[in-house]
């Protein structure tokens, strides 16, 4: 693995822009046009920063789009990592099965 768990977009949105704001997640919501569920989510680290999402959150805290989903790409693939043991095992039985048919 390696590499350190990287922090999930929405505790970044929370602790960087929506708790020194004092906004609320309906306020949140509001500015970004979206639902209170989608921020929640986001927030509660249970939903993706969409490439979407990155636009508005830039549109309306000035922050890069780009920066957004590095944050995600970073963190998903973090998570995708925990993985590895299993995707090697299961292609390696792969590449065997197939060879052994050749």
């Amino acid at each position: 693995m390696g590499m350190h768990k990287p922090e999930h977009p929405g505790e970044v949105l929370k602790e960087l822009w929506l708790e020194p704001l004092g906004l609320t997640l309906t306020e949140t919501a509001k500015r970004l046009g979206v639902t209170r569920k989608t921020v929640s989510k986001i927030i509660n680290e249970r939903g993706s920063v969409t490439p979407e999402m990155a636009l508005r959150l830039e549109i309306v805290f000035g922050t890069s789009a780009q920066s957004w989903m590095n944050m995600q790409t970073a963190y998903d693939l973090w998570q995708a990592s925990a993985l590895r043991k299993t995707l090697l095992k299961s292609l390696r039985q792969s590449s065997r099965a197939s060879s052994l048919a050749a």
